[in-house]
């Protein structure tokens, strides 16, 4: 078992140099929901992490919207144009166009967006670190990626990766994720969707402190 020492017998100072010493809570909080990196729990709330929320709400509601003027028209049976063909109820136009079952999608593609919302309102992220074990859960909404645990004996080293977590405008939207190497096996996510190098950058520190590993540069690491 990996002994794990408190955060006092530790030093964050990275040795090389090269890396930036974050300091402060960043998004995180404790367990008790002060922003604090004391204890052996993280918790980080995505609603305060999110860089594409603003975006996300704005076309969930919009989406929503015209899939609800869609529905009234096909209940009440209003005239409706498909394909530039004028028919006289919703009805009609799915028995002469099959083509307009493709409409059943967009109420399936809104509920994945409302889903996906009430996600980054309501889920945070909790990273422990206690009997030898580094586990990351995410929750209370079921998500991708829901559990992860690893021995702390198998991880080697922690940094920063940069990637494009969407496209807005037509041009990539960028956001930072942890990533762990291990001594088997390629490197796995710790955690992604970070706005910020900074709150990303706590993580590694606190984590690499926590298990006493030395911070070194890894390739494919960025440092802003």
């Amino acid at each position: 078992m990996a002994v794990i020492p408190s955060w006092s017998e530790v030093s964050l100072s990275p040795t090389s140099g090269e890396k930036p010493m974050i300091e402060g809570t960043g998004s995180f909080e404790d367990e008790s929901g002060r922003p604090s990196l004391q204890g052996e729990t993280l918790v980080r709330r995505w609603r305060k992490d999110a860089p594409a929320f603003g975006f996300l709400a704005v076309f969930a509601i919009l989406w929503n919207g015209i899939v609800a003027g869609g529905v009234y028209v096909a209940i009440a049976d209003l005239p409706v144009t498909v394909n530039g063909r004028q028919f006289s109820s919703m009805s009609e136009a799915s028995r002469a166009d099959p083509s307009v079952v493709i409409f059943l999608l967009f109420p399936l593609i809104g509920a994945v967006l409302l889903y996906v919302l009430w996600a980054v309102l309501l889920n945070r992220t909790r990273i422990s670190i206690s009997g030898g074990q580094l586990t990351i859960s995410q929750g209370p909404l079921p998500w991708r990626r829901a559990r992860q645990e690893f021995p702390a004996s198998s991880l080697t080293q922690f940094y920063v990766e940069q990637y494009s977590s969407h496209t807005q405008n037509n041009q990539p939207a960028l956001a930072y994720r942890l990533k762990a190497r291990r001594l088997e096996g390629p490197p796995v996510i710790i955690d992604s969707g970070f706005g910020n190098y900074e709150d990303a950058r706590i993580l590694e520190q606190w984590i690499e402190a926590r298990l006493a590993i030395t911070d070194q540069r890894v390739p494919g690491e960025v440092v802003v």
